[in-house]
């Protein structure tokens, strides 16, 4: 869990991908209950981070 009221940081291996504040998506939230067709596991924000691959 996340308090979205305050910037979140997405690190992996040492390199940072993504600072800064989330906002919340009425559509991620319907998306989320149409995928699971369950109300105790929504979703309202969601973010996407490009991570390179390594050789």
């Amino acid at each position: 869990m996340l308090n979205l009221d305050l910037p979140v940081e997405i690190q992996f291996k040492g390199q940072s991908f993504f600072q800064g504040k989330v906002r919340f998506a009425k559509t991620v939230i319907e998306k989320t209950i149409a995928e699971r067709d369950d109300y105790t596991g929504i979703f309202n924000t969601k973010v996407m981070v490009d991570i390179p691959l390594a050789d």
